[in-house]
């Protein structure tokens, strides 16, 4: 698995909500006579794209590097996923940066890990230029 520049080892990531998403759009709204009108499409960008790592352990420089990207690269990039398809997308950038995130894995002594980090978890959006 590739993100933009960052390889990412073993294909460890997985997109969690590829079947939770709607590649639809829908509008409603009631007119003064109580009729209702409906307009839907097909959503041509911005279909939210989460990957995950659930158990699978990440080194601090990986997530280092993946924090770093999402800060330096403000424009559109290309992933591949596992399966080679590949999506043109930016961060989806969260106010409290939970568009990168990670939890540090606990050694055996009970402390947390400053260098190995799980249940990883990436937010994109699909873009259309």
């Amino acid at each position: 698995m590739q993100i933009d520049t960052i390889t990412i080892p073993d294909n460890r990531l997985y997109w969690s909500n590829k079947l939770q998403r709607s590649p639809l759009v829908q509008q409603k709204e009631y007119m003064t006579n109580g009729a209702l009108v409906t307009e839907r499409s097909t959503k041509l960008a911005g279909i939210p794209l989460v990957l995950e790592s659930g158990e699978s352990g990440f080194t601090r420089d990986i997530l280092e590097q993946l924090v770093q990207h999402a800060i330096d690269t403000p424009a559109e990039f290309t992933i591949t996923l596992t399966d080679t398809t590949q999506h043109t997308v930016i961060w989806d950038i969260q106010d409290d940066g939970s568009h990168v995130q990670g939890t540090p894995l606990f050694r055996h002594d009970g402390e947390p890990s400053t260098q190995l980090f799980n249940n990883i978890k990436l937010r994109f959006i699909t873009y259309v230029a």
